[in-house]
């Protein structure tokens, strides 16, 4: 990182991620058990968070992820309850051109006006866990914050990848198989930037 250069600020408004009924009402396998870990958790938040900073550990010196409203941030994610989008897409982010750049990137029509630069889709992700991963109960804030790493890594100048041991798995499209392959690893926390990626994210974050 260039040294006059400060930490780029990410906020993460994890608002919607608290309540979350209707995911509870669909959970009726016992997937996701009421007052276990995807709803009511006052500490979910900070969990969530704990897995996203700790992804980003090797850039700790360039970027500072926090969560916020999207004052004084760089980048501004929201995580977002949604059923009604394409169920096989459970995120999306500006792609990162520089440091300060990114491309073009439209809002949700909600969002409209606010600083928002990407999206997590709870309600698609839950839709993946309940349907992919069977009927015994899932670490979901593993997954949640590793779909937000993701995310934030496309805003950092990273690319999909076709591999499901990628935490950059392009998921969309790719075989039932990979999927729940990729789930998996989330959820054991098994998913890392490999060395390339990180040296990808830090020369985009050395060019103002």
């Amino acid at each position: 990182m260039a040294k006059d250069l400060p930490p780029l600020v990410i906020h993460l408004d994890l608002n919607e991620l608290l309540e979350l009924n209707q995911v509870l009402e669909q959970a009726s396998s016992g997937l996701i058990a009421r007052g276990e870990v995807i709803s009511k958790d006052p500490g979910r938040d900070s969990k969530i968070l704990k897995v996203v900073v700790d992804l980003f550990q090797p850039l700790a010196a360039e970027v500072t992820i926090k969560l916020g409203d999207g004052t004084g941030s760089d980048r501004f994610l929201k995580a977002a309850y949604a059923w009604g989008l394409d169920p096989e897409i459970g995120g999306m982010s500006a792609q990162g051109v520089t440091r300060s750049k990114l491309e073009k990137f439209t809002r949700m029509a909600a969002d409209t006006g606010k600083p928002v630069t990407g999206y997590i889709f709870e309600g698609v992700i839950a839709n993946w866990i309940m349907d992919y991963l069977g009927s015994k109960p899932v670490s979901v804030n593993n997954i949640f914050g590793t779909a937000i790493a993701h995310e934030l890594g496309h805003q950092l100048g990273l690319g999909h990848e076709k591999g499901a041991g990628d935490i950059m798995f392009v998921f969309d499209g790719e075989s039932r198989g990979n999927q729940i392959n990729w789930l998996r690893s989330a959820e054991r926390d098994a998913l890392s930037f490999t060395d390339t990626q990180i040296k990808k994210m830090q020369s985009l974050l050395s060019t103002p």
